[in-house]
């Protein structure tokens, strides 16, 4: 992958051992925004530049490790692909936040980074059987209606979550509290491998860095600022999941859970955020519901081409044909379109194949 030289240079400053969110503002800032000057006169002002000794001593140490260019073929070699803040592509959900990442590190599919519907699946590193069966029961749900769940990869309820995912044949996206070409924990490597095949697995954490139990809590605010929402199975009072709620409230994300029994202390978080006015989720499609996203299971007969790749203004179109043979005027009383904006609706289903114009101004589903 080729970068501009401005992007270059982002990159390789955030790959340096303590250049985080605020050490990088701070570089930034002394340089007024200038990344490529700052890349030229860095080394000889670091002394001035209010940052601790310890990182100040790494940017030293990769002026003498390698320069930005030699630095993305290190990248590129190993098949990793970086968005900036700045780079097209970057998620726009995550541009929302407080303090969005500088740069992401990705493999796999970047595209699902804008998907339309991201929902983020969290909860305790030692769930229950309950838990597991009910995170499986509404993943495979969610899969199967294009929604893509996103989650950090560690033991108990993400992978869980991803696992749900991966069966039912959908992509996932993972992200790390390490670099994307470390697996952890390792027992997920075949997790890993098979998120790689369709899915995808993010940091803002460059090549080589290692699992460090404080990058986690970081890591959180990107698994909640990543997605529409966040949902909760199994978390006890004192627990890391704590920590991505309320990165979810802060950032406005909303907060969803599955109950749970009350005697159980894998219960306490969710069932909290239900008595506090937070979504009860039950099944895959209360979290449709709440999200105003289709449902493709709410039909029956058969099959709907492209269900789940279509609008909300498509699905409702769908809902009225689902009937059968139906006349313009008919499906003009059941949506809420202008004449106009009906019409121009039903070409474009008609061109994309999901439905057919019949004689006397009717239409049906494509192939009914």
């Amino acid at each position: 992958m080729t970068y501009t030289e401005m992007e270059k240079s982002w990159i390789w400053l955030c790959s340096i051992a303590g250049v985080g969110v605020a050490t990088f503002r701070k570089i930034l800032n002394y340089y007024e925004g200038d990344t490529i000057r700052a890349i030229v006169k860095l080394r000889s002002d670091v002394e001035n530049i209010r940052i601790d000794i310890k990182t100040k001593k790494n940017i030293v140490e990769r002026y003498e490790g390698s320069t930005p260019d030699q630095y993305i073929d290190i990248i590129n070699e190993a098949n990793i692909r970086v968005l900036t803040l700045m780079t097209d592509g970057y998620p726009d959900m995550l541009k929302q936040i407080y303090d969005p990442p500088m740069v992401l590190f990705c493999k796999g599919d970047i595209s699902l980074l804008n998907h339309s519907k991201l929902l983020s699946v969290v909860g305790t590193r030692k769930p229950t059987r309950y838990g597991q069966a009910a995170c499986t029961k509404v993943c495979k749900g969610l899969a199967k209606n294009n929604v893509c769940v996103v989650s950090g990869m560690a033991r108990g309820i993400d992978t869980v979550a991803h696992k749900a995912v991966l069966e039912s044949d959908a992509p996932t996206i993972a992200v790390l509290g390490c670099s994307v070409d470390i697996i952890y924990p390792l027992e997920n490597k075949e997790v890993y491998n098979k998120i790689l095949e369709t899915g995808l697995i993010i940091s803002e954490y460059p090549p080589g860095t290692r699992p460090y139990p404080g990058n986690f809590p970081a890591r959180n605010r990107i698994v909640s600022g990543l997605s529409h929402g966040v949902l909760v199975v199994e978390a006890a009072q004192k627990s890391g999941t704590l920590i991505t709620i309320e990165y979810a409230q802060a950032q406005g994300r909303d907060v969803l859970a599955v109950p749970g029994n009350i005697t159980s202390d894998k219960s306490t978080t969710p069932n909290k955020i239900i008595r506090d006015g937070g979504a009860v989720v039950l099944d895959y499609s209360d979290v449709l519901s709440w999200f105003n996203w289709p449902d493709a299971n709410n039909y029956t007969g058969k099959s709907v081409p492209a269900l789940q790749q279509m609008t909300l203004q498509e699905v409702a179109v769908i809902k009225v044909l689902d009937l059968g043979e139906t006349q313009f005027d008919e499906i003009l009383a059941n949506v809420d379109f202008t004449s106009p904006q009906l019409t121009a609706l039903l070409v474009t289903m008609e061109i994309k194949g999901i439905i057919d114009r019949l004689p006397g101004n009717k239409y049906a589903i494509k192939g009914r």
